[in-house]
């Protein structure tokens, strides 16, 4: 509170790159104290500023602009109506149909304004909503998105999502089904949201050119267990020969 309040102080004073890096700074203890600050510093001048505004209002679940972008996902997104036919029906076993969306982006000019947007609504959705409002598991939604012409937005916000939310069921699903769509940051952003030992099971059949190894592994609390290490050891020896 004491930070917020220093930073009220000195808010109209300063430049948009000096307050856009000083609201940043409110990361490190958010709360939801933060949060009409935050709904204030929306309205500023700079994109910067409302960039970093809107990632801090995204890791507060409770709050009113959370609450926004979940009522505007529900009309951007929503499940295509049931429509199966019979050579489906067959394949699934007549069970449960695959899960198909429909998708309107937000209003912009151009695909590119609209993929953008999407992007943005979806990673300050919490990945609950998705699961609890479609009733379906993360890899699901993965694969009705990659079915729709706006998977690239889908899958980028919900990638933002996991690392903002911490959250390592989707973080591993990701890592498995997107790796190859996957920048280099983006993979160790994800990487940082699971726990070592699903860290080191990527890292056995990780390729040196395909994953930030060397990042990976700093990651990785020390003592490395025994079976790790000697494999490491063995994949370095024969790198080195």
């Amino acid at each position: 509170a004491s930070a917020r309040a220093k930073l009220e102080e000195v808010w109209s004073k300063e430049k948009a790159d000096v307050r856009a890096a000083l609201l940043a700074t409110l990361a490190t203890s958010l709360s939801s104290n933060d949060e009409p600050f935050l709904e204030r510093a929306l309205g500023d001048r700079s994109v910067n500023v409302k960039g970093v505004a809107e990632d801090l209002l995204a890791r507060l679940p409770h709050s009113a602009f959370v609450a926004r972008m979940i009522e505007r996902a529900a009309s951007v997104v929503q499940k295509a109506p049931a429509a199966v036919s019979m050579w489906e029906k067959v394949k699934s076993g007549f069970g449960t149909q695959a899960l198909k969306l429909l998708v309107e982006p937000p209003a912009g000019e151009g695909s590119g304004a609209r993929a953008r947007a999407l992007v943005q609504l979806v990673a300050a959705v919490p990945l609950s909503y998705w699961r609890s409002h479609f009733d379906a598991r993360p890899e699901q939604l993965f694969d009705a998105a990659r079915a729709t012409d706006w998977s690239d937005p889908l899958i980028e916000g919900w990638t933002t999502a996991a690392v903002r939310q911490h959250d390592a069921t989707w973080a591993q699903m990701l890592l498995e089904r997107a790796a190859k769509s996957l920048t280099s940051e983006a993979k160790l952003s994800l990487v940082r949201a699971l726990p070592p030992e699903a860290v080191m099971q990527h890292l056995r059949g990780a390729a040196p050119d395909e994953w930030p190894i060397g990042a990976m592994l700093e990651q990785l609390p020390m003592p490395w267990p025994r079976d790790f290490a000697a494999d490491w050891l063995r994949r370095l020896q024969r790198a080195a020969a």
